[in-house]
């Protein structure tokens, strides 16, 4: 008699590179192309894959719609799955989401819990600087009285 059990619920899921923000909470990913790694399981030790799913966070309307679902390499049970997403510049602006199941070649085994993100690699503008004793572009010497100078930036 044959039987198969299915995969275990992944653990460790995860994305980088990525930070979270200590402020409001949320995870940021610097790149279009992140790593998504989940920890798969299979009772039956056979070797497992993992099925990764990005979709948009529905708590956000009217962003950009992504959608990606993708199958890592096997690994041996209870080893980390790996999956480097296509580049995806649409992921800009909008908030994602992650989940992750095992594939043991015969049955999927049940999604991990969502694990949130929002994707941001803008590089912010240059700040100006502006001192009102040392004009732009001009050698000047050391002022005696000192100097207030102004620093700027568009970016948030």
């Amino acid at each position: 008699m044959n039987y198969n059990s299915y995969p275990t619920t992944p653990t460790s899921a995860a994305v980088s590179p990525s930070s979270l923000n200590a402020y409001n909470g949320k995870r940021y990913v610097t790149t279009y192309t992140p790593t998504l790694s989940a920890k798969v399981s299979d009772p039956d030790g056979s070797a497992v894959k993992a099925q990764f799913e990005i979709t948009n966070d529905p708590a956000y309307t009217g962003e950009t719609t992504y959608s990606c679902t993708a199958t890592s390499s096997s690994v041996s049970s209870g080893s980390t799955a790996t999956l480097t997403i296509p580049s995806a510049s649409q992921l800009a602006a909008s908030h994602l989401r992650m989940r992750v199941r095992g594939y043991d070649g015969t049955d999927y085994g049940a999604w991990s819990p969502y694990l949130y993100f929002v994707p941001n690699v803008a590089k912010p503008a240059a700040p100006t600087i502006s001192c009102d004793a040392y004009p732009s572009g001009a050698w000047t010497d050391k002022s005696s009285s000192g100097a207030t100078c102004t620093l700027d930036t568009s970016s948030n």
